[in-house]
């Protein structure tokens, strides 16, 4: 396309991928925290929503406890 000989074409290329892998190794991190403070943010609202919404005292008071389902539990 370009009418360049291999060795061009081949060094061309070269270049090219390592900018895009440069810049997308920076892009790619960058998302990386982005979506781990939305996913903290997210975490830390539906705990809150959880505590306000469910009796705790309830749950807690509670105290059958079930070595099947405990296991089960654990293996999933």
């Amino acid at each position: 396309l370009m009418h360049t000989g291999d060795t061009a074409g081949i060094v061309v290329f070269a270049v090219v991928t390592a900018v895009m892998a440069a810049v997308g190794y920076r892009i790619i991190h960058a998302l990386g925290r982005v979506a781990s403070v939305i996913c903290a943010l997210a975490f830390v609202y539906l705990g809150i929503r959880l505590l306000d919404r469910v009796d705790l005292s309830a749950l807690l008071g509670d105290a059958h406890f079930d070595l099947p389902m405990f296991l089960l539990a654990v293996s999933l």
